[in-house]
Parts: structure tokens; sequence; C-alpha cells
């Protein structure tokens, strides 16, 4: 199936040719939100979410930035050895942590989400508040055929320091078509319903 996409270089492209739209809708949704007043609070840990559909996958991006008042306590769950700096090993116990916390659903169904890539900046980075940590994810799927589909995600890592915002982004695949998003108060949950298309004969 030409349209069932499976290559992970070809996924990872699209994650880099969707960064700078993304980076906008996450830059709107900011100024949006209730907490107005300033972009990222020093005090609260920013959560942004990007979902991509596919027709047997969804891309999952996290982009984690600590605020300086909180960066020390981020820093526990991650630098475990405190020894001042992050390993490799380190950074992917930390990913592996905050998608344990993540819940997704398709049509009901629970699926496994799995990490791809976790990008971790420098600590001292992270301690001025001008750190983001990156995590990239999958989830896969049997092909879903035409017709109506759910998609729910979910997230509660460190609910009690943090903040979220949460969007899908244009499917690549034209036959997918978002027919609502609806999103929890504090944005920690997203259920997009979309239609899938009759593939064109």
């Amino acid at each position: 199936m030409a349209e069932v996409r499976s290559d992970r270089q070809a996924r990872g492209a699209l994650f880099i040719r969707h960064r700078a739209w993304a980076f906008g809708v996450a830059l709107l949704l900011l100024l949006a939100v209730s907490w107005a007043g300033s972009a990222h609070r020093l005090d609260e840990y920013l959560q942004a979410t990007l979902l991509d559909l596919g027709l047997d996958h969804v891309g999952i991006e996290m982009d984690l930035t600590p605020g300086v008042d909180v960066a020390a306590r981020v820093l526990e769950w991650i630098d475990v050895n405190r020894d001042g700096a992050v390993s490799t090993a380190e950074t992917e116990a930390y990913s592996d942590l905050v998608l344990r916390g993540v819940r997704f659903e398709v049509d009901g169904r629970r699926r496994d989400v799995k990490a791809r890539d976790t990008r971790m900046p420098q600590v001292e980075e992270l301690k001025s508040g001008v750190g983001t940590i990156r995590i990239q994810a999958e989830v896969n799927f049997d092909p879903i055929r035409a017709g109506e589909h759910r998609f729910f995600f979910h997230t509660r890592h460190l609910t009690n320091l943090s903040v979220y915002l949460v969007n899908a982004l244009t499917p690549e695949s034209p036959r997918i078509k978002i027919v609502r998003q609806t999103r929890d108060a504090g944005q920690t949950e997203i259920q997009i319903d979309c239609v899938v298309e009759k593939r064109p004969k």
C-alpha cells in the first residue's frame, strides 16, 4: 500500500517538514491560554505536544521546557546519580518515564507508545530555564479503514509542576480529515475525531 508508510526515516522527515508550522501553532496556543502574562512562566514546566496522524501510525513530539524556578526539581528526575551531567542512559530513562505517563488510544483501544529519539539540552540550559527536552515517539497499529475514527492522547507526567499544550498537525495523507479536536481544560488530553476517506479508484 503506497499510502501506508512504514519507513522510519520518512517519518522523521515528516516531523522536520512540519517543524516551522508546528512552532507557529504552539506559539499561538501559548498566547491563547488563560495563564497569559508570560509565554513561559518561571515556576512551571511547559509540556507541549504535537500529534501527527497517519493511516498506520501516529507520531508524537513532546517539547518539555522547565522554568528556572522548577528546573532543579525536574533535574532530580533526570540526573539520578547527581553528578551534574546527563548521560545517554539517563536521557533514555527519562524519556521512558515521560512516555509511561502517556496513554494513547485508537478507537477506544490502548496502544503502546515507543520512543524514537530524545534530545536533551545541556544541564546549564535547563537550570537557566531556556533548555527544551524534545522527545519523539510513535504509536503503530494495523492500517485503519475508511470511516469514522477516534484518537485519544493523555499525559500525566509531573502534573504538580506542569502546564500543557496539545495539538494535532494537518495529516500528510489526504484521506484523513480531522473533524473535531476536544481538549480538557488543562490540555493534558485531547480527543481527535476524524474521517478516513475511501481509497481513490
